[in-house]
């Protein structure tokens, strides 16, 4: 299977009790761009990782040595080789990455309903965060108005405002 935004929603759609399909795809469209191109990164051609998930706990399979960079709080950056999970198909990607957003981002998990609020919760996980600073949600953002006319068609500006109304009204996003 040829990845596309589509195809991987249909992949994240099978999870979405736990996974908004279209937060995750804006997620892993962000993640994979390199030189401008997303589906495009190391991790995503050599390891069908399509979200930067690093080897953790509840991942036994094999995985993918990478010199990456990693960002504090405070914004100091380290360089360093991780251990990246490396997958054999974008199936076993999405399967995996329902269960880490399951077990490790609760926030994101109970906005599994609401693509603001599954932002909202990767600034907050079981262990830390996914999102280090606020440009990774101006990122995710970014991606919104880019796949937002794909997923929604010509009502994709209300449908992004009606979904940003209800994560404000239902308190869904942090502070």
């Amino acid at each position: 299977m040829e990845l596309s935004a589509k195809s991987l929603y249909v992949l994240f759609e099978k999870h979405k009790s736990t996974v908004n399909p279209f937060a995750a795809v804006c997620q892993c469209r962000h993640e994979t761009s390199y030189q401008g191109k997303p589906w495009n990164s190391e991790l995503c051609r050599k390891a069908n990782n399509h979200a930067g998930l690093k080897q953790w706990a509840g991942w036994s399979g094999p995985v993918y040595a990478k010199s990456s960079w990693e960002q504090s709080p405070n914004g100091q950056k380290t360089e360093r080789v991780s251990n990246f999970c490396s997958y054999p198909s974008v199936a076993d990607f999405v399967a995996n990455y329902a269960a880490k957003i399951e077990r490790d981002y609760p926030l994101c998990a109970a906005s599994a309903d609401n693509f603001w609020g599954y932002f909202s919760g990767l600034f907050r996980g079981r262990l830390g965060s996914w999102a280090t600073d606020l440009a990774y949600l101006d990122r995710m953002i970014e991606q919104a108005l880019i796949l937002g006319p794909l997923f929604f068609g010509d009502a994709w500006q209300s449908k992004c405002w009606n979904a940003f109304d209800f994560a404000v009204s239902s308190g869904r996003l942090l502070p």
